[in-house]
């Protein structure tokens, strides 16, 4: 769960690129999950599938509806990623950026990277 939480929270922070290049794996990859290339990234693929195998609906339609994509994650605008994160930490999403609480993850969690 937390490397979805961090995959998730990267795909926010970075936005989804508009005109992306769709390679064979990529398509293949797609139409596996019946869904088409050209609407998804690899990283928002993956995270379908895995929210799928998660059995976790709430995450699945977040992706699928395209909801990541709408903020960028900065102090004072709340995505449900973001919300999702500070849930964790115990802090407000609202203060802090995307970024700034992906750190707080890490250093909470031990992770050094």
């Amino acid at each position: 769960m937390k490397k979805i939480v961090l995959i998730g929270a990267a795909l926010l922070s970075a936005g989804v690129a508009s005109a992306q290049t769709i390679s064979p794996g990529h398509a293949q990859f797609a139409a596996g999950l019946n869904l088409d290339a050209a609407q998804y990234s690899m990283t928002e693929l993956m995270l379908i599938e895995q929210a799928r195998r998660d059995n976790d609906r709430l995450a699945e339609r977040f992706y699928l509806s395209g909801t990541n994509r709408e903020t960028r994650g900065g102090v004072g605008q709340v995505s449900q990623g973001k919300a999702q994160i500070a849930v964790g930490l115990g802090v407000n999403p609202a203060d802090h950026t995307l970024n700034e609480l992906q750190l707080l993850w890490n250093a909470t969690n031990g992770e050094d990277d």
